[in-house]
């Protein structure tokens, strides 16, 4: 079975406190991605206005990317703009979600909005899987 899909670091994992961008993620011979996000402990607690957004992208060519309308997203627990999480109140306990692309495009990538001042951090770690593969093993 591990031949059937492939996996890619989209944000190492590590205690994010500021905005980073992920990996882009290239579907190209593969007919699906589904990211797999790990989310520790909240190091700060969490309002409307001091969150953590993890934003979904998706571009045509790798460069110039778009928010993700929430339709392409299965699995969406964001606001629906872009937003595939929002960690909006106390989050004491570690956490595990997937959000599957369903789009059309190439391209792909899921990054950390910082909103507000975060302290302390929080762990976060986003990987990709990509699913049937065009040839096996899948690499």
């Amino acid at each position: 079975m591990q031949t059937h899909f492939a996996m890619r670091t989209v944000l190492a994992a590590a205690v994010y406190a500021a905005d980073a961008a992920g990996a882009t993620v290239d579907r190209l011979g593969f007919g699906t991605v589904t990211f797999a996000l790990s989310i520790g402990a909240g190091g700060d607690t969490f309002t409307g206005t001091k969150r953590i957004d993890i934003v979904a992208e998706h571009s045509d060519d790798g460069t110039s990317f778009a928010p993700i309308p929430p339709e392409q997203l299965d699995g969406l627990i964001g606001d629906g703009a872009g937003v595939a999480l929002s960690l909006r109140s106390a989050h004491a306990a570690a956490t595990v979600h997937k959000v599957a692309y369903i789009g059309d495009k190439r391209y792909s990538r899921l990054s950390v909005d910082i909103v507000g001042t975060h302290a302390a951090g929080t762990p976060v770690a986003v990987l990709a899987l990509l699913g049937q593969p065009q040839s096996l093993p899948a690499v």
